[in-house]
């Protein structure tokens, strides 16, 4: 139709260029722009979203599987009346998770720092069954595949598995293994290796919660969390328990698809802070920022951002030191309890904070305390001590043991390694 009469139009204009047909071309060209321009959008930007793919025709589909409008319209697989959520195809999907946070190269969880969670917490869409697709294509639907998820071990956030080094996930093939414990020589049964997508059943009583215990997190032997595949394999698959599905109508289509770069909600402060370097925006050469003894009083102070660092003053660490009680008449000071809770070590608060010091349940870089003065965290930083001493206060260096004044790194181990992950 548009090549016909583009077509019409160009003999038109050939043969005269009356006002009639300058008139009738642009109309054509107008209405030709603004019908290709709703052909791309009209599935993305169409007023009425689907709950789920229940009564969708299999293949690629827009939901939007909530009633929230905090949540995004995203753009899914349809197989069978199964739901895929395939971050290959949509990234969006992460904004139905209560954090996001990647762990391998092709593997995603929650902020294990601050949370753990199973399935039916971590993802945001309640009241569905759950299956598994290896391929991210189809659904295993058999009965016995109902209420199956991925799970990663938990060599992955910090805690303990006890076949780790027996038989671990082939990092190639992402081939999950299974072998028998040399432990337990009369035992004829194959155990799980380490690997990042183990299927489960939802209901598995070796799952981690909020409420697991530190002492299974790095004695039991089987410790595992949800798991979400990133590069078009281990995808979940939802539905409906209920075989009832919605339509979401009169969403503005700006509410539907927000831009992901306006979104912080989980992106950690120097991520931007590097996105910023990289645009020009800050000039490293010329930029110092003057350190004194108050950047230090409440923690590690962590260098997101490039510069040069000066000392302003001799240094000395004491961070979150207990407050001190003055008894002039006597003569003395004395400290409240040394040994009380969070006394020269993060406070709840910080823990709990993504951008501050997180860590729970010796999982997170700072589930040893503060390990360092100073964690040099980005490219194109120069610490100057312009003359002067960093050095820990004796109160400190008697109670946090374990830590470096400078540590080039945001965490003390390499992810899975050492006495915290």
């Amino acid at each position: 139709f548009f090549f016909f009469f583009g077509f019409v139009c160009h003999l038109t204009m050939m043969a005269s260029h009356s006002a009639i047909n300058v008139i009738f071309c642009l109309f054509y060209f107008l209405t030709s722009y603004i019908a290709i321009v709703s052909a791309d959008d009209s599935i993305k930007k169409e007023d009425s979203h689907h709950t789920s793919c229940l009564t969708l025709d299999d293949g690629l589909q827009y939901i939007r599987p909530g009633y929230d409008t905090n949540f995004p319209s995203i753009l899914v697989r349809c197989s069978s009346g199964w739901t895929i959520l395939d971050y290959t195809i949509d990234p969006n999907i992460r904004y139905y998770f209560s954090s996001f946070k990647q762990i391998t190269p092709n593997i995603a969880s929650m902020d294990t720092s601050f949370e753990r969670k199973n399935w039916n917490h971590w993802l945001q869409i309640k009241g569905v069954d759950y299956s598994i697709s290896q391929d991210c294509n189809s659904c295993e639907s058999e009965s016995d595949d109902l209420n199956n998820a991925y799970y990663m071990t938990g060599n992955y956030y910090g805690c303990s598995f006890a076949t780790k080094a027996l038989c671990d996930m082939d990092p190639t093939t992402l081939q999950c293994n299974t072998c028998k414990m040399p432990s337990l020589p009369d035992d004829d049964t194959e155990y799980p290796g380490l690997c990042t997508h183990i299927v489960l059943n939802v209901d598995d009583i070796d799952i981690n919660t909020q409420q697991t215990s530190h002492q299974k997190c790095v004695t039991y032997k089987w410790n595992y969390l949800p798991s979400i595949g990133l590069s078009g394999q281990f995808c979940p698959c939802l539905k409906p328990e209920k075989d009832i599905d919605h339509n979401i109508e009169d969403i503005e289509a700006e509410a539907l698809y927000p831009n992901p770069d306006d979104d912080n909600r989980y992106a950690y402060h120097y991520n931007e802070v590097a996105k910023q370097d990289d645009d020009g925006i800050i000039n490293c050469e010329d930029r110092v920022i003057q350190l004194t003894n108050d950047d230090f009083k409440h923690g590690t102070y962590r260098i997101r951002s490039c510069g040069t660092y000066k000392l302003m003053e001799d240094i000395q660490l004491n961070m979150n030191a207990p407050i001190i009680k003055a008894d002039i008449d006597l003569g003395f000071n004395e400290y409240f309890s040394p040994n009380d809770k969070h006394n020269w070590w993060p406070s709840e608060e910080q823990l709990k904070d993504r951008d501050g010091y997180p860590a729970n349940n010796f999982i997170g870089a700072y589930a040893m305390g503060f390990f360092a003065g100073i964690s040099i965290e980005h490219d194109d930083v120069m610490i100057d001590l312009n003359g002067y001493t960093l050095a820990m206060h004796h109160d400190f260096y008697v109670q946090q043991r374990f830590f470096s004044l400078i540590e080039m790194a945001s965490k003390p181990f390499i992810s899975g390694q050492g006495p915290a992950n």
